[in-house]
């Protein structure tokens, strides 16, 4: 069977600690080895077009603050307001027919979910690599909640450089279109892979959220 790599958590200028340009992640991703990304702003949707060309999905998303931490909705081409409940959140992502993943959820000190997976009525996945953890019990604890409760599972670099694009991925059975690639993640057939970036990229990302853009060159390098 052939798997596709997917990396579905990153950020591109359209975030506001974010310099990357949507070209150049398709560009940076197919040179990795990655067949998609999944492009997911802090309460927005990004201004470029879905799509899935020559065996790569660009797929389009929000990272949407609620009130009880992050979560992920996938293709949707509507904004979700930030600060609603998590129920709320949820229900808006299901009316526009978009995937849901609860990203870092044991990240408590990065908008982590913590325990909204017990709040979502709706098929979801949980994320259980994530690039930019700062330890490895927030990724070991994700993962094992998942494995308790038999939730399908991610892998996201959660990237803000170039060069952290691919750094956590997820692997699933090749799909013939956005849908049946996010059906198959919902379905439980995803297998994460991949490892967390240093503290000091940690650093250098938080850096650009003030000083964004007169550090871009020095986040770039």
């Amino acid at each position: 069977m052939f798997m596709m790599k997917i990396d579905f958590h990153v950020h591109s200028k359209y975030s506001s600690d974010c310099f990357m340009k949507i070209e150049k992640i398709v560009e940076t991703a197919k040179m990795r080895g990655l067949d998609g990304v999944a492009v997911v702003d802090h309460n927005l949707v990004g201004d470029f077009k879905q799509r899935f060309e020559d065996g790569f999905a660009l797929i389009r998303g929000e990272e949407i603050l609620t009130r009880a931490g992050e979560i992920i909705a996938l293709n949707v081409d509507e904004r979700i307001k930030p600060l609603m409940s998590v129920g709320d959140t949820v229900d808006k992502i299901n009316n526009l027919g978009g995937t849901i993943i609860l990203p870092h959820p044991f990240c408590f000190w990065r908008k982590g979910s913590v325990f909204a997976y017990r709040k979502i009525k709706y098929p979801f996945v949980m994320e259980v690599m994530n690039g930019m953890a700062y330890f490895d019990f927030e990724n070991n604890l994700s993962e094992y909640i998942a494995g308790k409760n038999n939730l399908p599972v991610s892998a996201g670099s959660d990237a803000h450089r170039y060069k952290d694009i691919g750094r956590a991925y997820t692997k699933l059975p090749d799909g013939s279109s956005i849908d049946d690639i996010l059906g198959k993640l919902v379905s439980g057939k995803g297998v994460p892979y991949g490892s967390r970036a240093s503290k000091f990229v940690h650093m250098k990302v938080f850096a650009n959220v003030f000083f964004k853009p007169a550090f871009n060159r020095w986040l770039e390098d």
